[in-house]
């Protein structure tokens, strides 16, 4: 956990803080919450990659239930071309879920 906060916090010197993905820097750092987040995801591709950290966020945090709510979103509904998709495809197979 301090090895991935120090990454974060290293990505968030180094992004631009007006343009994405800086809002998903800050949310897994905890500065921003997962509906502010997704408030600020203009387009699928953008919900694609919030939905998923979102998901994985709360996957992490031992919150499995809320975590499937985004999860499932990107399941059903992201773009399949992006990683997250794979992530949250992976997250769903940790969790036991098909």
């Amino acid at each position: 956990e301090e090895e991935a906060r120090k990454l974060l916090e290293e990505a968030k010197t180094k992004c631009d803080p007006v343009v994405w993905p800086y809002p998903i820097v800050r949310h897994l750092l905890g500065e921003l919450s997962a509906q502010a987040l997704l408030n600020l995801a203009t387009d699928d591709d953008k919900k694609t990659e919030a939905q998923a950290y979102a998901g994985i966020n709360l996957s992490l945090s031992g919150k499995p239930e809320e975590a499937l709510v985004h999860l499932s979103w990107v399941k059903d509904n992201g773009n399949k071309g992006f990683i997250e998709y794979a992530l949250a495809a992976a997250e769903f197979n940790r969790m036991g879920k098909p």
